[in-house]
């Protein structure tokens, strides 16, 4: 079974495959998607090219999206919503489950505060995952990190994983 969670955005998108094998979950692959110059439709159909080729390549049966921030600083607000109806639409046909979780939900979940900063939840990934990330940027790492709670969020939430029953609670919302 390997799930995909993804912390969708017009300038890096996180991505994180966990790969779990007798309910024990594996982190097999990770990267992030940067569209550097591209603009508007270029961008978004970028972004959706590199997760179609990431779920056709690693077979993945289970997606994990981070949901929107509705109270974000950074503007744009239309087109991340873009991003997301292209990348939810390609699932949709692809046949491929989806788990929509609240960046909160996210962040409780993985290190047991909804209110936890980029800095505390890359730590707490860091030394939980069994993975160093080596490969990315200090400075991308926290979309990587949320890319990953999303992913073993939404294992947990198919029940294919035990996890503990703090964290079991928090699935039954």
């Amino acid at each position: 079974m390997k799930y995909l969670g993804l912390d969708l955005s017009l300038r890096s998108t996180g991505w994180c495959i966990i790969k779990v094998i007798d309910r024990n979950p594996r982190v097999f692959r990770y990267g992030v998607i940067q569209p550097k110059k591209l603009r508007d439709i270029e961008r978004l159909v970028f972004i959706e090219s590199v997760v179609r080729r990431i779920c056709l390549t690693w077979k993945i049966q289970g997606v994990g999206l981070e949901g929107y921030a509705f109270f974000s600083r950074t503007g744009k607000a239309m087109d991340r919503g873009e991003l997301g109806g292209i990348i939810k639409r390609y699932f949709h046909e692809a046949g491929i489950p989806v788990n929509i979780i609240a960046p909160k939900s996210i962040k409780k979940f993985v290190t047991g505060n909804g209110n936890s900063d980029k800095k505390q939840m890359v730590e707490v990934v860091l030394a939980n995952s069994g993975c160093s990330f080596q490969r990315i940027t200090r400075g991308r790492l926290n979309d990587v990190a949320d890319a990953y709670g999303v992913a073993y969020m939404s294992i947990a939430k198919a029940g294919h994983i035990d996890v503990a029953s703090w964290r079991q609670e928090m699935l039954e919302v």
